[in-house]
């Protein structure tokens, strides 16, 4: 028997081999943010992860690398400041282009150095416009611009390959920033359709391309194609759609189910999936009753608040995502940790929803804590209860490792 300690599990516990592959299965499927802040009402710190921007061995990340050998990391442009004095008190990790480039550097030798044949997902959020995590004014040599403006320049431009080319040219720039940046995958293209123009995290944002599905999946192939070009990963998001909500699942519940139009909002996934796209589809959080009326909690049937949103719906992922429209990627979830999730399941609950439902890697932000050993722990434990069978975990794990391998430079 192979004795190996791991955090949060008791040194007294030894780990079978098996056990130790099932937790190292399980880091394989979280992508996790670190170097975060919080304090209470009072401003007394409650954490802080103060090795954010520069790589520590002896660090919260450095030692989910060794351990618990996590599938990613993404990082964030996020100033914290006390809550009561407004006084900077550090980064979380990003300041600017060498800093970031050696971050990044960092963390993928020492993934290496600890022996771990899978290599990092480095991962950033840098769609342009409104969702800028390596800004200007830090250094960074793109001025991102609105993705909705690009859109809007197709939809009267006249010579419609003229407005793309230069589309293409723009998210050439951006592909280069994020590759020098040493990042391998980028969560974007959005390919929401602008159904509800003042949606506040979409719409509102100017984050949709247009309402118009062609010119979406026109805009999005662009960014596709020189992500690929530059050997950056995309993510097409957020399936199957959020652009007809009215609120922001980052807060709290959201229900498109009377706003959804699933012939528009499925168009841009349907048509990229077809030309051959095998990259990341990242979910929503969001309750849609056109496609699934399950429940994951327990309520009134006809309560919509009771009903799997995208993350942890079958029908969603496995039925129509895989099944019916024939993706062959990688399934990851928005972040876990957003209110439309946190605010109503537990984390043992929310994880093993999202696993039967088809969900291959996990995004974790850990802005106020770091939850990573209790994600981890608490899916071993449902496996070992028989809530999740142990060939899903096998499952995505190998999809995973066949997916680096392809899509990642060693």
């Amino acid at each position: 028997m192979l004795i190996i300690f791991s955090m949060n599990v008791s040194s007294c516990q030894q780990l079978s081999d098996d056990e130790q592959q099932l937790r190292s299965e399980i880091g394989q499927m979280l992508i996790i943010g670190f170097g975060g802040f919080k304090q209470d009402d009072e401003g007394k710190v409650l954490w802080d992860d103060k090795d954010g921007t520069q790589f520590n061995k002896s660090s919260v990340i450095a030692q989910h690398i060794a351990k618990n050998h996590i599938g990613g990391v993404v990082l964030f442009q996020q100033p914290f400041r006390d809550i009561k004095t407004g006084a900077f008190v550090h980064d979380r990790n990003i300041q600017n282009p060498a800093q970031v480039a050696k971050l990044n550097r960092d963390l993928q030798s020492y993934n290496k150095q600890m022996g771990n044949k899978n290599s990092l997902f480095l991962s950033v959020d840098q769609e342009g416009g409104r969702i800028d995590r390596l800004p200007a004014p830090q250094g960074f040599p793109v001025r991102t611009l609105l993705p909705q403006a690009f859109g809007a320049k197709e939809e009267i431009a006249t010579d419609k390959s003229k407005a793309t080319k230069e589309t293409y040219e723009y998210a050439k720039k951006l592909a280069q920033e994020v590759f020098d940046a040493g990042f391998n995958l980028n969560f974007a293209p959005v390919v929401d359709v602008n159904i509800n123009p003042t949606c506040p995290i979409i719409g509102g944002l100017g984050r949709s391309f247009s309402s118009y599905p062609k010119v979406v999946v026109d805009q999005a192939e662009q960014f596709i194609r020189v992500f690929k070009e530059r050997d950056i990963i995309p993510v097409l998001k957020h399936f199957p759609g959020h652009g007809s909500s009215s609120s922001d699942s980052h807060l709290g519940l959201v229900d498109v189910t009377g706003t959804y139009r699933m012939k528009l909002e499925l168009q841009p996934y349907s048509h990229i999936i077809a030309e051959g796209y095998d990259g990341m589809i990242m979910t929503t959080h969001i309750i849609n009753g056109q496609i699934d009326q399950t429940q994951c909690k327990a309520g009134s049937k006809t309560d919509h608040s009771t009903w799997c949103p995208g993350t942890m719906s079958k029908k969603t992922l496995t039925n129509l995502l895989r099944e019916q429209m024939g993706f062959k990627g990688l399934i990851v979830s928005d972040d876990m940790t957003m209110g439309a999730i946190a605010q109503e399941y537990d984390i043992s609950e929310s994880f093993k929803n999202a696993i039967n439902a088809g969900v291959d890697i996990f995004i974790v932000a850990n802005n106020y804590e770091d939850q990573t050993d209790k994600i981890i722990n608490a899916i071993a434990q449902l496996v070992k209860n028989g809530e999740i069978e142990r060939e899903k975990i096998d499952a995505a794990y190998n999809r995973i490792v066949e997916f680096k391998k392809k899509h990642l430079i060693y």
